[in-house]
């Protein structure tokens, strides 16, 4: 069968796909042991880590914003709502829910203990509020692809404009001093320590979710698809290892947190996050079309479905935990290996918690 034989001109492919359900349910177990590793425990306490930090590090990092921002890009082509106004409109709750949930997951609790304890300091408030997390990203994202929509840019394309975007991205060096700059131009460009997921380097992700679920949509053989997708997205990784080791760039930058490696994404470094994506959807997929446990299917889901509502409730435990807490010196920072257990129970409470908060979280 040829290649181009893969592709129907015909959408064929409408319905969920198991697999990235799949990947998004783990993603969002490793991003909130992330969240506990990089803010209470020993390694980011002290700046020293260890082989389980780097295994954390890599799971709750390849595999977890950039698995979102992937299948937000791929749940744009798959959802019937993807007109420019819906989609602005949509990156417009995003931004606001950002800076709310913001707000609530820990300005609250360190304005209150902080003022209390006498710690309390506006710089640390104003970095608190206008973190530039996910949920911001995720707004200006939508806005900035409903204008890509706009102006009738081919899905084609999509990639190259973001690949452009992510070079220049990496390539600013700017420090922004001003309020503007440091907690709004922080929203498109790493210019301040507030800025951890820029549209300019992060917008490839989503870019590319776009383009696969636009084809993956057309697959007529997604057995095949996979199998490409999974032979591809090894050589490729594996080439981009040896190229790391040829250019003497350590591996390990692609997805730690030191000097803030992770979060001024370049090319090679993302390359390297959404193959190991790529790589991880494809053996899910052949994993799980062998393995079929009705409960777990509904389980992971369900995760998936509510992803947005789990992400802003584990923020709440674990933002409440610190600005009270740790911040508050009532807590000391935690052995490595505690983020894990942390993290399994944080996730099963934040699924159930979400049940219950759907009505006012979900969006």
């Amino acid at each position: 069968m040829a290649l181009k034989s893969l592709i129907d001109g015909e959408v064929i492919n409408t319905g969920r796909q198991k697999s990235i359900d799949y990947v998004k349910a783990f993603a969002i177990f490793y991003m909130v042991t992330i969240h506990w590793y990089e803010e209470m425990s020993v390694c980011y306490a002290d700046g020293t880590t260890s082989v389980l930090g780097y295994i954390l590090e890599f799971l709750g990092g390849p595999l977890a914003a950039p698995v979102f921002m992937f299948s937000m890009g791929l749940g744009m082509i798959f959802s019937k709502h993807r007109t420019p106004l819906e989609l602005f409109k949509r990156g417009v709750i995003l931004l606001l829910v950002g800076y709310a949930f913001n707000i609530a997951r820990i300005c609250i609790s360190y304005l209150i203990v902080g003022n209390i304890a006498g710690y309390f300091d506006m710089e640390t408030f104003l970095y608190y509020t206008f973190n530039v997390d996910i949920l911001n990203f995720c707004g200006v994202t939508f806005m900035f692809t409903a204008l890509l929509k706009k102006c009738k840019v081919p899905i084609w394309s999509v990639p190259i404009v973001a690949i452009v975007m992510m070079t220049a991205g990496s390539l600013i060096q700017y420090e922004a001093t001003t309020f503007v700059g440091k907690y709004f131009l922080a929203l498109f460009i790493k210019c301040s320590d507030v800025s951890y997921f820029p549209l300019l380097n992060w917008y490839f992700f989503p870019a590319m979710g776009m383009i696969y679920g636009r084809y993956l949509r057309q697959a007529v053989d997604t057995d095949r698809w996979h199998r490409i997708s999974l032979r591809l997205s090894i050589a490729f990784t594996v080439g981009i290892l040896s190229a790391a080791f040829f250019y003497g760039i350590n591996p390990i930058r692609f997805f730690t947190i030191e000097d803030d490696a992770y979060y001024l994404q370049n090319f090679m470094s993302a390359m390297f996050s959404l193959n190991v994506v790529l790589l991880c959807e494809s053996l899910f997929y052949f994993l799980f079309k062998k393995v079929k446990i009705e409960k777990l299917d509904r389980l992971t889901f369900y995760m998936s479905n509510n992803l947005n509502t789990i992400y802003i409730l584990q923020w709440l435990i674990i933002g409440n935990v610190l600005g009270t807490l740790y911040n508050g010196g009532w807590m000391p920072a935690f052995p490595i290996w505690v983020s894990i257990p942390l993290g399994i129970a944080t996730t099963i409470l934040s699924t159930y918690l979400s049940k219950f908060c759907n009505k006012i979280l979900k969006f």
